[in-house]
């Protein structure tokens, strides 16, 4: 049966705050006026931003700050760096938290739940991801996936083919953790980084080749440009095989994507298989979930 748009009653039970976001039904298919992107917390988490890049800016432009760089008053300085650095990642979040987190998660984090979610759901298929940057994803969805088969194997007694679970391509320029610090020889690459991502020039041949062909296409925490769109329509319009496509970011006018990848979900083209928590960044700055979409033939 063909998935279905949500009823007028059952949006209007949820913009009247009566019926939670998680009680939205799933599967179903996507039209312009679904608040799919539009979850609670991030509306909420949106107008806190905008108040903290409001007094982040006045506090750039302060003379306080101007006063304290031309006295070299380093007590003054590192004062208000500390409220920059609040203001960016929240009460409490040292560099080194936030660089701990980075190493073992990439920007955004996965769950138990969400990679034992998309094991089944790469069952058969396997994964591309574009932008993997460090390959935390890639790496984490990969042993789990050595676990799955190891399980199976030993209780049906039949080998399974271990076919690479997940091809993972970047084009190595914004990695949000540097190789030349963390390189293969160190414990954190060593424990946490995907060995075999590979370098790609172009986001759209990738996925217009034959290693995208059939698997899932997996994007997590895009910069806020073309790029997860364009990769989209590129994976789509290449065979029709290449129907599944696994998003992790925040929604319409947050940190990820543009615009006009979230009013290409929306256009009737589109079911929402899944919405799931993912683990964000230390200080409550981060209003990522992990979507799941198949596309409508």
């Amino acid at each position: 049966m063909s998935p279905k748009p949500l009823s007028t009653l059952k949006l209007l039970l949820y913009k009247s705050w009566l019926l939670p976001y998680s009680y939205l039904p799933v599967p179903r298919l996507l039209t312009p006026k679904d608040p799919v992107f539009e979850y609670p917390e991030f509306k909420k988490g949106l107008r806190h931003r905008n108040k903290d890049e409001l007094k982040l800016n006045k506090l750039l432009s302060s003379n306080e700050l101007k006063e304290a760089r031309a006295t070299q008053n380093q007590d003054k300085l590192h004062s208000i760096l500390d409220q920059m650095h609040k203001l960016l990642y929240g009460e409490g979040v040292t560099p080194q938290v936030r660089e701990d987190f980075l190493i073992q998660n990439g920007c955004t984090g996965h769950t138990p739940e969400v990679l034992e979610y998309l094991v089944e759901l790469g069952k058969g298929r396997g994964f591309v991801e574009i932008g993997a940057g460090n390959g935390q994803w890639a790496r984490a969805l990969t042993d789990c996936h050595v676990g799955y088969c190891e399980r199976n194997e030993k209780q049906s007694g039949v080998k399974i083919s271990q076919v690479e679970f997940v091809q993972a391509f970047d084009n190595m320029e914004a990695l949000p953790i540097s190789p030349q610090i963390y390189h293969n020889k160190t414990q954190p690459a060593h424990r946490y980084f995907y060995p075999n991502v590979m370098q790609c020039s172009s986001h759209t041949d990738v996925v217009q080749g034959y290693a995208a062909r059939g698997r899932i296409l997996l994007i997590v925490f895009p910069p806020p440009s073309p790029m997860a769109l364009e990769t989209i329509q590129a994976y789509v319009n290449a065979h029709r095989e290449n129907d599944t496509v696994v998003y992790v970011g925040e929604g319409k006018g947050g940190a990820n994507g543009s615009n006009e990848l979230f009013d290409y979900l929306l256009s009737k083209k589109w079911a929402l298989l899944k919405v799931m928590n993912v683990k964000t960044c230390p200080g409550g700055k981060g209003y990522e979930k992990m979507f799941v979409f198949k596309r409508v033939q």
